[in-house]
């Protein structure tokens, strides 16, 4: 009856070892979470593709966040390019050479690449962490988290593991990811 107990109680004690492996990781983003809350500003650049039914759109943003609000413009394509759009939680407006235009917000549609970069400032802030993992990605390891936005939508953010720099997201709708952006 010894000989059972002891390799039963090494093989809990290894199971019961791993559970507290992603509680280190939950610990550390909600360190760093922390520090992007309380941070007056940030600034990025983002590339982003974005499914559009049938069609994707692609385009390269810099953005800088300053307290509540969200300031992006457009980097590429040329043809769009100097367009810029300011966000806030209830007004938004959009500039292009001088001329400024008011929105509601509901008007520039919650899926658009413009409001995926406020989506995902948000859920990173804000949204409850539901998952978080690590995984090897070209030699380089990651941090990847899953952020709960409603029902059917998330994000999924990617970090890396030595600094915990944001380098990549993705919005997830109803399985799929939507939006994707490359920072």
């Amino acid at each position: 009856m010894k000989r059972f107990v002891v390799p039963a109680l090494m093989i809990i004690a290894l199971i019961l070892g791993g559970c507290g492996k992603g509680g280190g990781l939950e610990k550390r983003f909600e360190e760093e979470r922390i520090k992007w809350t309380q941070a007056k500003e940030m600034s990025f650049t983002a590339d982003i593709v974005a499914e559009l039914g049938d069609s994707v759109f692609e385009c390269t943003l810099q953005c800088s966040v300053d307290n509540d609000e969200i300031l992006l413009e457009v980097l590429k394509p040329e043809n769009i390019s100097g367009i810029k759009a300011r966000l806030k939680e209830n007004e938004s407006q959009i500039e292009f050479d001088g001329i400024i235009l008011s929105v509601e917000n509901s008007a520039m549609g919650e899926k658009s690449p413009v409001w995926a970069v406020a989506m995902i400032m948000q859920a990173l802030t804000k949204s409850p962490l539901t998952q978080i993992w690590t995984e090897n990605a070209q030699e380089r390891e990651l941090i990847v988290t899953e952020l709960y936005i409603s029902e059917s939508e998330y994000a999924r953010l990617w970090f890396l593991k030595e600094n915990f720099s944001l380098i990549h997201a993705e919005l997830v709708s109803d399985g799929r990811a939507v939006v994707k952006c490359k920072i």
